[in-house]
């Protein structure tokens, strides 16, 4: 072999070596802003369920929003630029805290500047063709498009749309047929959404009670499954969370779920896009409930809410789960918030000034 040929064989294998931390290097990398996360007001008044935010030490906890008893507003996800967030409010429907028509709203980072976003209707618990119920917004890495769920008969669709819900486009990766979908995360390029698949026995699909998340490009095409069957994963108005690098999908599984009000039994664990590589994050003992937040904006710690090692009810029985974050490996698992209440579905925003909080 020449001394030339020598020299390419060379560079070509280190840049087969190089290429994964090249790419993880040029994606962009955000500081991280404050924690969004809704909490359940069971202990302090009549049922309601509010949008709070908290630094990410824990530190500055404000309220957002503010409802009536029985009306639930939860699953917040933040702008890329920090500046607003949208989230999902449930109407109570016959005194069934949450249980009528859900709609998307948004509102500043400084809890002004409150907007509904889905449209508005005269009876805010009745679900119809001119007043579909939408939830699970998640917004795209450049700001201008959200992916949500929009229900009218079955839910079986993927909603695109602008972020003020006027355009909106719909993908069917299962066909007409009913499915139960949600979850939505972007790919960091925004070219793909993962989501959560679950086989509800009125669906008559297969698996019966199979999750397991799945690919899809934004335009509707290259559908397919990601996580086993067997593995079980998300649930229980979950979300997702793509690493800021693209390499890998962060998910929740369910081990049981023993019928507690709050988020099912389960654990944290990740995979890559492809499929391979599936990590267990953490281990909790039997019967501890975990809900799914996201990465943080510099891909090195994850937010989640779980009742492991959660503030005691004031009446000692089980606890409600607080927020929580780990590094990326799994470790160091640290509390955010200490309330008798339950927080849930938290998402961890980059911070709008650039600055590190």
């Amino acid at each position: 072999m020449s001394a030339r040929k020598a020299i390419a064989v060379v560079v070509v294998a280190l840049a087969a070596i190089l290429a994964p931390t090249l790419m993880a290097q040029a994606a962009p990398r955000r500081h991280n802003g404050l924690i969004a996360f809704s909490r359940f007001r069971y202990v302090d008044s009549p049922v309601r369920r509010e949008i709070w935010v908290a630094n990410a030490d824990g530190s500055g906890q404000r309220q957002l929003t503010h409802v009536g008893p029985n009306y639930r507003d939860s699953n917040p996800d933040w702008a890329p630029d920090g500046s607003r967030l949208v989230f999902t409010r449930c109407a109570p429907r016959n005194g069934v805290p949450g249980d009528g028509r859900c709609t998307i709203w948004s509102v500043k980072a400084d809890g002004s500047g409150l907007q509904l976003l889905s449209h508005a209707c005269p009876n805010p618990a009745s679900v119809g063709p001119k007043c579909p119920a939408d939830s699970g917004a998640s917004y795209s890495p450049d700001g201008r498009s959200m992916a949500f769920t929009r229900f009218v008969e079955t839910p079986n669709s993927i909603s695109i749309g602008d972020t003020e819900l006027r355009h909106v486009r719909t993908l069917f990766p299962f066909g007409r047929r009913p499915a139960d979908i949600g979850g939505f995360a972007w790919s960091p390029d925004g070219k793909k959404l993962a989501f959560l698949d679950f086989n509800d026995p009125e669906d008559h699909r297969e698996p019966v009670n199979g999750r397991a998340v799945y690919l899809i490009s934004a335009e509707g095409t290259g559908l397919r499954r990601v996580t086993p069957w067997s593995l079980q994963a998300g649930g229980g108005g979950d979300s997702l969370s793509w690493s800021p690098d693209g390499q890998r999908i962060l998910f929740r599984t369910i081990t049981s779920d023993y019928g507690h009000p709050g988020p099912p039994n389960g654990n944290l664990w990740t995979v890559r896009p492809n499929g391979t590589d599936l990590r267990q994050l953490t281990h909790f003992p039997a019967g501890t409930p975990v809900q799914l937040g996201s990465y943080s904006p510099d891909g090195q710690s994850i937010v989640f809410t779980t009742r492991a090692g959660a503030t005691p009810k004031p009446d000692g029985t089980r606890s409600w789960p607080d927020v929580f974050v780990i590094k990326a490996d799994g470790t160091g698992l640290t509390p955010i918030t200490r309330t008798k209440n339950w927080e849930g579905t938290p998402d961890w925003g980059p911070s709008p000034n650039g600055t590190s909080n």
